[in-house]
């Protein structure tokens, strides 16, 4: 500064105002008390002076919120752990074949970022590099739920500002850890049989964060090279990707199934398995009562001619817990090829052949209804269905049928809500005869005795009275007479003229409800208990060609069964054989494929085959071979040029190239060759190949 020299701020550079401020604090320091400072500069500039102080806050954001995290920068998922199957013009890519490789990569949740789902690659050539240049994305599996699209904040160079742009385009399309590829996606065609493909399989996790700049973060993609190809010579593939194989349901009486999906037809053991089922105590909750989780295996077994289980070899699958009520869920684990998924029983009523509701008469005011008298639908639940069904009228000589009040009389207002799973596993009764009291609730809150009873009658347990339960009966009157349970208006499926008050069924202490019942001290806007049933309505059916109902009373001795689903127990048990869908080998066949589709291509090679990768990389490639095959290229005087394999040309597979060199490695001249092909216990084979060689320029003379 004092001789005007060098790079004097304001002068030299300028302009010259220069303004910085560091603040800390305040804290309080004793003597001997040390303190961390943590400083962080930046500089920022965009496209004016305004978009830089964007950019600055931008930078600043992303400092904070990595000094926020202790500096332990959010990674991104596990890389899955992917393993690839070439079948004749298709590929099938894997990566739900580890437990443990599944577990790491989908289990993240680390400061706000969860695992959110996988995106398919196809790649132009063997680089982690994902810019649409060498990357496609096939598809995108990931979760169901509120995120879809993830936007990020970037740095756009080139504008000069920070934007958001999306990093992440989900669809909610569910988790599935398969996929089959039948097109090549930069070709725009079908894939080609003997061709090298890359494809590769990434997570990734998001969060909904604000304050984080980048909220979605990627693996880092991990290269599968991969060809489509026919089977090895004398190879029979017997299942294809997605193909069902029959399950038998051979123990206990659960709603719930079993499905079997090839996904590795080359993986099928032609082994036989089985789904068992245990229920485990895992915890105790807030009142010291067990809390039993159902864990579900999947054993390598024997079975017998009737699909039962006759020895047990070995476990392939343990401990999972997820069952689904829909198939469309593909979020399983594969276990040697397969894709099993347990659907547990929907929590709802039973279903007839036509799809009504289980609901059964199973005795009426002359008794017990024997198999005589049930009808065809009813007949699988021991009684006569009488959902929006006459079938009564035959039963007992009345005529009735058991419909839904008010609105279009659907199904839909009798289980509102979906409210009769609050009963699963567990059936309930409707039992006409003996007397309880029921609650108007929704007139005036009258309570009356009515002519039937309410029963939870446990699961499936008809015959054992220890489980039973009796429960709360509620009721609207529809127009009625509150507090008398008679003729009230008419329902709407049919149009049937009169039918008994609504009837509610909730679960409860009926005990205590009655005694309230009797010294009137009921009180509330509904019982505390859940709800199983509304609105069921008990229906005239003189317009429809029977006799009238007079009464209630009509009824006494009918029973009206209501069914529901059972989930999967430790007493059920599925099976299912893989034999025939194992892949099959036949010498014979070995060596009628052999000496069939043994072949080499390119052929002609024309100065080129597509599938090189450099100027340095000429080959051609025979196919189809089977194991240990030698081949002996001669020229047409009868020259021997090349013996394949060698130390530097190994069989892979069923391929073996021939990178159009001779035994002193030196180009082989343009011309026709002969391709003695001896495959040991198979035969040999004789192909003509034409070379032509692009023209060579000598670099050295």
């Amino acid at each position: 500064p004092v001789a005007q020299e060098g790079d004097i701020d304001g002068i030299i550079l300028p302009p010259g105002d220069r303004r910085m401020l560091m603040v800390t604090g305040p804290f309080t320091m004793a003597v001997g008390d040390t303190q961390e400072v943590v400083i962080s500069l930046m500089a920022a500039m965009g496209s004016d002076r305004l978009s830089s102080v964007s950019v600055l806050k931008f930078f600043d954001k992303t400092a904070q919120s990595t000094f926020d995290k202790l500096f332990q920068v959010v990674p991104p998922p596990s890389a899955p752990k992917v393993k690839a199957s070439g079948l004749d013009g298709q590929i099938v890519l894997n990566w739900g074949f580890d437990p443990v490789a599944v577990e790491k990569t989908e289990s993240q949740d680390v400061a706000g970022f969860k695992f959110e789902g996988y995106n398919v690659y196809q790649l132009k050539s063997p680089s982690p590099d994902l810019t649409p240049g060498n990357a496609i994305k096939l598809a995108t599996f990931d979760v169901v739920n509120e995120i879809t699209t993830v936007l990020s904040e970037a740095f756009d160079q080139q504008a000069g500002v920070v934007v958001e742009r999306p990093v992440q385009v989900g669809t909610n399309s569910g988790i599935r850890r398969t996929f089959n590829v039948t097109t090549d996606a930069f070709r725009d065609r079908p894939l080609s049989n003997d061709q090298d493909y890359y494809f590769a399989v990434t997570a990734y996790n998001a969060t909904q964060d604000p304050d984080e700049t980048n909220r979605a973060l990627e693996s880092t993609p991990v290269i599968v090279t991969v060809r489509a190809q026919k089977p090895a010579p004398g190879t029979r593939l017997n299942a294809e990707f997605e193909g069902q194989i029959e399950v038998q349901h051979v123990g206990g009486t659960s709603d719930g199934s079993v499905i079997a999906t090839v996904v590795d037809p080359l993986a099928v053991t032609g082994d036989d398995y089985a789904v068992v089922f245990e229920n485990r105590v895992v915890g105790v909750d807030d009142e010291g009562h067990d809390i039993t989780q159902t864990f579900w295996h999947v054993l390598r077994v024997v079975l017998d001619d009737e699909m039962k289980v006759e020895t047990v070899l070995d476990t392939v699958l343990a401990n999972q817990t997820k069952q689904v009520s829909d198939a469309s869920d593909l979020a399983f684990l594969e276990v040697e090829g397969l894709l099993i998924q347990v659907l547990g029983a929907p929590l709802d009523i039973k279903r007839a052949s036509d799809g009504s509701p289980a609901i059964v008469q199973i005795s009426g005011p002359n008794g017990e209804l024997t198999e005589d008298d049930w009808d065809g639908r009813g007949a699988p639940f021991g009684g006569n269905l009488v959902w929006h069904s006459f079938n009564a009228y035959e039963a007992d000589g009345t005529s009735w049928f058991l419909g839904a009040g008010g609105g279009d009389g659907s199904e839909a207002r009798m289980l509102r809500n979906n409210n009769i799973a609050n009963a699963v596993p567990n059936d309930l009764e409707w039992r006409f005869g003996p007397t309880s009291f029921m609650w108007w609730i929704w007139d005036a809150g009258e309570v009356g005795v009515v002519p039937f009873q309410f029963w939870n009658v446990g699961p499936g347990t008809f015959d054992d009275p220890s489980d039973d339960k009796q429960l709360i009966n509620v009721s609207f009157s529809g127009g009625g007479t509150p507090g008398i349970y008679d003729y009230s208006g008419g329902e709407n499926f049919f149009g049937a003229p009169e039918c008994m008050d609504w009837v509610y069924t909730y679960d409860g202490d009926y005990a205590a409800f009655e005694d309230d019942a009797q010294d009137g001290s009921i009180d509330g806007n509904e019982p505390s208990g859940a709800e199983y049933l509304a609105r069921m309505v008990i229906c005239n059916g003189e317009a429809f060609g029977g006799p009238p109902l007079p009464d209630a009373d009509a009824l006494a001795g009918t029973t009206i069964r209501f069914l529901t689903t059972k989930p999967n127990t430790p007493n059920d048990v599925f099976t299912f054989s893989t034999a025939k869908y194992a892949q099959t080998f036949s010498a014979a066949a070995q060596k009628k494929d052999a000496l069939e589709l043994v072949n080499v291509f390119p052929n002609p090679y024309l100065g080129l085959n597509r599938l090189e990768t450099s100027t340095t990389n000429r080959f051609v490639r025979f196919n189809h071979l089977p194991p240990k095959t030698k081949i002996r290229i001669f020229n047409l005087a009868g020259t021997l040029v090349r013996v394949l394999p060698d130390e530097t040309t190994q069989q892979f597979d069923q391929y073996m190239d021939w990178d159009l060199q001779n035994v002193q490695d030196l180009p082989v001249a343009s011309g026709i060759y002969l391709a003695h092909i001896e495959m040991p216990g198979v035969g040999t084979k004789v192909l003509k190949l034409i070379i032509v060689q692009e023209q060579q320029i000598l670099k050295t003379f």
